[in-house]
């Protein structure tokens, strides 16, 4: 059951009092906890209709913003590696890269 409505100017709120904070406030390790807890709220297959829609729409938020911040820490992240003349060299890091 919905425990306050959805803000209509915020799109970045979600439908109960545990869904409400902004994205931009929230850590990686907080967003994906609250979208761990939408998708079992959302499994149980027990809340109507409007807040399931209002649910996965902040699931799907939470999804972009986790995304968005691993994709950040990518470009941010490097790693050290043995050129073939044996010095360090500091290169972007790639994912799947040996």
């Amino acid at each position: 059951m919905l425990d306050s409505p959805v803000s209509q100017n915020n799109p970045n709120t979600a439908p109960s009092q545990d869904f409400q904070a902004p994205l931009e406030n929230l850590s990686y390790e907080e967003a994906i906890l609250e979208l761990e807890q939408i998708v079992k709220r959302l499994e149980k297959g027990e809340a109507k209709l409007e807040e399931s829609a209002q649910l996965y729409e902040r699931g799907l938020a939470l999804a972009q913003y986790c995304s968005s911040i691993l994709q950040d820490m990518e470009a941010r992240v490097s790693q050290l590696n043995l050129s073939p003349e044996g010095e360090i060299v500091e290169q972007d890091f790639k994912l799947g890269a040996e």
